[in-house]
This record gives structure tokens, sequence and C-alpha cells, in this order.
């Protein structure tokens, strides 16, 4: 095994001095084995600093094609060894399906590599006044204010709401925030989100107090889809909600419960008609009072978009 990696990797390591000679060997096993035999003598007889450095680079050739071998991993080449970088591309941009292994000649260096601040998390809301954060003018809008370090959306006629004015992360993002209904019985903290181009909104106690779910999949709203839960909410409790979209789907959580886990892949997003205010990032309530704190949001890794579309996360 050594002695065939050897062979391998000085017939490589020749091939840099003599690319055409090695173009032609390459093209027959025989002579390919025959070359790299001669080349691997004359690398130890050469122990001058040519031949030291060709020994060199053939030994640290073998060694990598040993460690790929041993760990099963992507194969020999230039293509395989971008394998993990063109992931690691698509999700940074955000465009498309996971890429196969293709043998392009996209350099990892082309690979933008932002800074751990580019995904650190963003306050979007100081606990003191509303930033960046415009009252929805829905018509029949309640009061809002600020207290005790959260905002207070007045029951409505039928909304209240805020609407985001700042810049806005479209994909691969996590928001999170929490609120609390203190009167009324239906959503107090349905938040209207950026899917890509699309929009879709995360309901929270609609339809009367219990619905949960996604308004709107396939044009069906949450309260008839394939994400449509029920739960109990009680008055004057915090709830943390949530929200998480990547390229492979859309997931949603209330505290440690997952309530929404789809796939984006085949699937049409959009809102309802009464939430198109809220765009392109909004906190809405319906007939019913509510306090919003602790709103935040951050860019994905990376590495988590690929652990999320392979199934890690």
């Amino acid at each position: 095994m050594l002695a065939d990696t050897l062979t391998f990797a000085c017939l490589q390591s020749w091939g840099k001095f003599h690319p055409i000679f090695c173009g032609l060997s390459c093209a027959n096993e025989k002579l390919r084995g025959a070359v790299g035999r001669v080349v691997l003598v004359v690398s130890f007889i050469l122990w001058a600093p040519a031949g030291e450095v060709l020994l060199g680079s053939s030994c640290a050739l073998a060694s990598e094609r040993e460690i790929i071998q041993e760990k099963g991993g992507v194969a020999f080449g230039e293509g395989g060894l971008q394998a993990r970088d063109e992931k690691l591309a698509w999700a940074q941009a955000g465009e498309g399906s996971l890429p196969k292994s293709s043998g392009s000649s996209q350099s990892p260096s082309s690979v933008e590599k932002p800074t751990n601040e580019t995904f650190a998390w963003q306050s979007l809301f100081d606990g003191k006044e509303l930033g960046k954060w415009a009252i929805t003018r829905f018509g029949g809008e309640g009061e809002v204010t600020i207290k005790d370090g959260a905002i207070v959306l007045g029951m409505g006629n039928p909304m209240t709401g805020i609407t985001w004015t700042g810049e806005v992360i479209r994909d691969n993002y996590e928001l999170e925030l929490e609120a609390k209904r203190t009167s009324g019985i239906d959503f107090f903290a349905t938040t209207t989100f950026p899917v890509g181009e699309q929009y879709c909104s995360f309901v929270v106690g609609g339809w009367a107090g219990t619905v949960v779910g996604l308004s709107s999949v396939n044009n069906l709203d949450a309260s008839e889809n394939e994400t449509t839960q029920f739960k109990v909410f009680q008055d004057n409790r915090w709830y943390k909600i949530r929200i998480r979209v990547s390229q492979p789907k859309i997931e949603c959580w209330i505290d440690e419960e997952k309530i929404v886990d789809i796939k984006r892949e085949g699937r049409k997003f959009s809102i309802r008609m009464e939430c198109d205010l809220c765009r392109p990032l909004g906190i809405a309530t319906w007939c019913t009072e509510s306090m919003i704190r602790n709103i935040r949001i951050r860019r994905l890794t990376p590495q988590e978009v690929i652990d999320i579309a392979e199934g890690l996360r």
C-alpha cells in the first residue's frame, strides 16, 4: 500500500516539473507505474537539494492520500477535496440546493470567510425606545408604549402591531423574542418574517387563543395546514418564541417545545391579507393586549445550515 502510494505521489511531484511527460504517462496505467518507480529511485539517488524537494513533495502527497483513504472521506483529487468548500459556499450564499461534488475549478480561497461578528446576536430592541420599529397603521390599532423594558401592544380593533424598518436578513437566520398576553383571547405575538423572497407568519394563539402554526403554506393558513397545532396559553406568563429560517426548512419553537419543522422545497409560503403591513418583519396582536421584549436576530453560520440540511440540528 505504501509503495503504491509513494509511486502515485512521486509521479504527481514529477508532474510539477514535467507536466507534458506526466500527462502522457497517466494515460497508461502500466507506463505510469513504471515511470513512478523510476522516479522513486531517482528521488533517493538525487539527495541534492533538488532531489530533496522532489522527495519531500512526494511524501507530503502520499501522506495526504493515506489520511483521506483512512478517514473514508472525499476522493483524492481537486474535485473531491473541494466538495466541502462548495457546500460552505452554498450555505453562505443562500442559493439553491446542496451542491454535489462536481469537480469544479472553484478555489477554496474564493469562498468568503466572514468574521464571528457576522453571526453574533443583534438586539432589535433596547428596552427603552422603539428605535427602528414603527407602529403598524392597520386602522383601529391600539396604543403602543414602552413599559418595564417591554413594548406594550394595546388592544386593537382588531389589530395592533409593530413593523421593523431597518435592514432585514432574508434567509439563513434565527429570530427570538419573548411575549406575554395580558388581556384578550386571540393571537398575541404573531410574527411575520422573510423566507427568502417570500414571507410567512408564525401564528401564536390564533382562532380564539389556541391555534399555533404557519400562515400560510400552499395557500392554507395556520388553522388548516400541516403545521397546525393547539396550545393553551396563560395570561401574564412570558413565552419565548424562536423562529429559524434556513435554506432547507422553517422551524419554530415556543419555549423548548418545537412547534414547526417544515421543509421549504416544493412548498409556497405566504401571509394572510391582514398581515400585509407587517412585512418584511413584524409582530402583531388580534383583539388582544400583549407585551414584547428581548427581540434579537442573528445569521446562521454556513456550517449550521449544512448541519440542518443533513439532519444534524
